[in-house]
């Protein structure tokens, strides 16, 4: 089965999504009609105009209801503008259309996806987190090459309380697509719910100005230093070690004082590690409650990413 191919898709594929647009547009002038076009042009602007991107896959779709091709791009469209169980259905009809031709593609994906979400929708029962563990597994199964199945595994992990397995599929995502600002902030998040406050504002400013790392990074910096165990570290193995060599030296009151503030640059690096651990939890709570909201940000990429094809 052959996709169709036009410089407007060719820059959809490469993730160019403006420049798709306007070259879906330009071509449309003179085939209004023209399914294809429609298409791309509606997984082009899905992330930012969801209306004209739910009507132009509906023009398409309704011209050839029946394409497999068309049926995937209308899936994809559905599941960036937040219509996830629409997504998954139009998926499942692609499968019994064209079943072996879709097992090279997302639909399974999208499905297993869908089931993850509403899983962790219903209940936060620990059954029901297995089990949208298990669909996100499947997910990562079907489209290995396709960072948002990596990422959406990451959160069902960062839900269950798994902080290693959603670390694990954030640099999986990365491998993948580095820089992928979802994938950084997924990182960030597991590892602050750790303690380790650092690397996360460090993934944090490297995902902006994605807005959700923004929100975060200027959280972390209100928190002051409080959230930079290894800074209170330093100045704790310092302090000691310097109040060690000044009571050797018989510079009694000058090593104790350094001593004591050791010792109460060690508590600092608990609280600042507790701290980063309820405020990495909070942030856990609101980011699993907004991906698994219709219209969330979590978005398909086509990036060089053959398992979308």
């Amino acid at each position: 089965m052959t996709r169709f191919t036009h410089p407007a898709v060719e820059l959809l594929d490469r993730g160019r999504l403006t420049e798709a647009a306007v070259e879906a547009r330009r071509a449309l002038v003179d085939r209004p009609d023209d399914p294809d076009l429609l298409a791309c042009l509606g997984e082009a602007i899905a992330a930012t105009d969801p209306g004209d991107a739910r009507m132009a896959i509906e023009r398409a779709s309704s011209a050839r209801p029946n394409d497999p091709v068309l049926l995937l791009a209308a899936a994809r469209v559905q599941w960036r503008t937040g219509d996830h169980k629409a997504a998954a259905l139009t998926a499942q009809r692609v499968r019994t259309l064209a079943p072996k031709w879709a097992e090279g593609h997302a639909t399974r994906a999208l499905i297993t996806l869908d089931q993850s979400r509403r899983g962790l929708r219903t209940s936060p029962d620990p059954e029901l987190y297995d089990l949208a563990g298990r669909g996100a597994r499947s997910a990562v199964v079907a489209a290995r090459d396709w960072p948002t199945a990596h990422i959406v595994a990451g959160h069902v992990g960062m839900a269950a309380g798994s902080h290693d397995q959603a670390m694990a599929s954030a640099k999986t995502a990365l491998r993948i697509d580095p820089g992928n600002p979802q994938a950084l902030v997924l990182l960030g998040d597991a590892q602050l719910a750790a303690g380790d406050a650092d690397h996360a504002r460090r993934n944090y400013e490297q995902a902006r100005p994605w807005p959700p790392a923004v929100e975060r990074l200027r959280a972390v910096r209100r928190s002051g230093v409080l959230l930079q165990p290894g800074q209170w570290m330093a100045v704790a193995l310092g302090a000691l070690l310097l109040g060690s060599i000044l009571r050797a030296s018989d510079q009694l009151a000058a090593g104790i004082t350094l001593s004591l503030i050791g010792i109460a640059a060690c508590g600092m690096v608990v609280l600042s590690k507790l701290v980063g651990r309820r405020g990495g939890r909070g942030w856990i709570r609101q980011e699993t409650a907004r991906l698994l909201t219709p219209g969330s940000e979590l978005v398909l990429s086509t990036d060089g990413n053959a398992g979308l094809g």
